[in-house]
This record gives structure tokens, C-alpha cells and sequence, in this order.
């Protein structure tokens, strides 16, 4: 029911007017604005931007602070739409110890944006995020390997590669960056997963890819393929440059960030 109220207020008259500009005029040099948006509906506007893409560009949708961010991510599943939320990356102070959580987030989200998708995705970052370093990830990257069950990986050769990543053998494995083959089973934890990987072999055919579970060290879903991140290439450029000129920017209240779409809550000619 509710991502249908998207359609009914794409062909409202006054709003189907404003949004056939994205696709008719140069919304870089002249945005769309739309004021007095309240927060609890900002994820409807960005699903709304987002319904009116067909042509498979990325959509950005830039907030100003990680509350926002936050929020918007996790409304947009309400409205049937996909998102990216990519975090900041964390700044260490007095040599703080990382978390390996986020980082392991924010480049499972890295990957995701230069992979190909189908349908419309929203990237939901914040315009400090834009500023920060990032390495590109590809498919084809040496610093990735893809996996399909089916195929033929000589388990030996795996776990030499896995080993010259950095990647440590452990008789159980319960942290990123280790393995642990006990017959023709590999277990292995990528950099970029929530989760660690059951690799079945029968000969050098992968038989089977399952997530399994840390504590329990039990299979919870059997998955066709998977790619792992091996090695975190280097941050050589910066999160703004992943952005296409076909891209569409949605600029969140208070981010400053120049876009297709700029939304206000108050408008800016409007003076306390």
C-alpha cells in the first residue's frame, strides 16, 4: 500500500511537472527544489526521485550528518526501495583502535557501488562522506575473487591465495581475515562480510557456499555465489569521484552539497 502512494503523487500534476525535469532539462546547472520538507519525510522524497528512474543511474542522496543518514537509510525499505549506506570512515584519535565492524561495512558498500545493478539504487552518504578517501572495488579487481558453485577451485590454491592476502589459518574460524580447512571443507571470513563463508568441496568442485554462524559455527543459508575481498586496495581517490555525470544528486537538508534535487525544510530566502 504504501510504496503505491509513491505513484499516485509522481502523476499529481504539480509534482509530475517538477520531476520531468530530470529527465528534460540540466538539473546540475538548474535543480529541482523542493521546500518545507519535514524530516519524517525525507526518505518518501528520496523514493519518490528515485521511482522516477529508468535508466539505471545511481542516485545519491547526500545528508549532513550521520542521524540523517541513518534515518533516511532505514526508511527507505518502507517506500520498496533499495539503498547503499555507506559510513564515514572512522577517524583515529591518539591512535584509537578501529572498528572492524564499520570498516567491514563501509567496504562491503564501496564494492556494492561499482557493482552492475538492475534496478535503481540509492547511495545514501553524508557531504563529509563525499570529502574522505576510497579505493575502487570491481569485479575484476585482483584484490576480489568470485565464487560459483559448480566450478572447479583446487582448494590448495585457494588457501595459498587466501594465505599471500594476509589471511591466517585457525583451527575455528571467528574473525576476518581467517581460514580453516578440515578435509573438504574451507571455512574462510572475507574482509568485506558480516558473516564467514562454508566452502564444500567434492574433488576441486565447489559443491556448496553457506554463511554460518560464529558461535554456533552452524550454516544458516545456502547462497550460489559469493565474492571475497581479499585485500583492501588502496584509497586513491575520493568518495565524490564515483559519482557519474548521468548520475542523479539529491541534496539532503543542511549537507550544502550542490544537486539535481535540492530539498529544504525551511527555504533558504526565508529569514528568522
Amino acid at each position: 500500500m504504501l510504496p503505491s502512494i509513491i505513484g499516485y503523487v509522481s502523476k499529481d500534476s504539480a509534482f509530475k511537472a517538477e520531476l520531468k525535469k530530470l529527465h528534460t532539462g540540466d538539473t546540475r546547472e538548474n535543480p529541482l527544489i523542493f521546500p518545507h520538507v519535514c524530516p519524517a519525510s525525507l526518505s518518501f522524497m528520496v523514493a519518490l526521485v528515485a521511482a522516477q528512474n529508468k535508466g539505471g543511474r545511481r542516485i545519491w542522496a547526500i545528508a549532513d550528518s550521520l542521524p540523517t543518514q541513518e534515518r533516511v537509510a532505514a526508511e527507505l525499505a518502507v517506500w520498496d526501495t533499495k539503498g547503499i549506506f555507506v559510513p564515514e570512515r572512522e577517524v583515529h584519535i591518539n591512535n584509537g583502535l578501529s572498528d572492524p565492524d564499520l570498516a567491514a561495512e563501509r567496504l562491503e558498500a564501496l564494492h556494492a557501488i561499482t557493482a552492475e545493478h538492475k534496478d535503481p539504487t540509492v547511495i545514501i552518504t553524508t557531504a563529509a562522506g563525499l570529502q574522505q578517501t576510497a579505493p575502487l572495488l570491481t569485479r575484476d579487481s585482483a584484490e576480489i575473487l568470485t565464487l560459483h558453485t559448480g566450478d572447479e577451485y583446487p582448494p590448495e590454491q585457494l588457501t595459498a591465495l587466501l594465505t599471500e592476502h594476509g589471511f591466517d589459518r585457525v583451527d575455528q574460524v571467528i574473525a576476518r581475515s581467517q581460514w580453516s580447512l578440515r578435509g573438504g571443507i574451507l571455512d574462510v571470513f572475507p574482509l568485506q562480510s558480516a558473516w564467514p563463508l562454508r566452502l564444500e568441496f567434492f574433488g576441486d568442485e565447489l559443491e556448496s557456499i553457506r554463511i554460518f554462524e560464529i558461535d554456533s559455527q552452524l550454516s544458516t543459508k545456502k547462497i550460489e555465489s559469493a565474492e571475497l575481498i581479499l585485500e583492501e586496495p588502496p584509497a586513491d581517490r575520493l568518495l565524490k569521484d564515483f559519482i557519474a555525470p548521468q548520475d542523479w544528486i539529491i541534496s539532503l537538508p543542511g549537507s550544502g552539497v550542490p544537486g539535481d534535487v535540492v530539498i529544504f525544510e525551511t527555504p533558504p530566502d526565508v529569514v528568522d
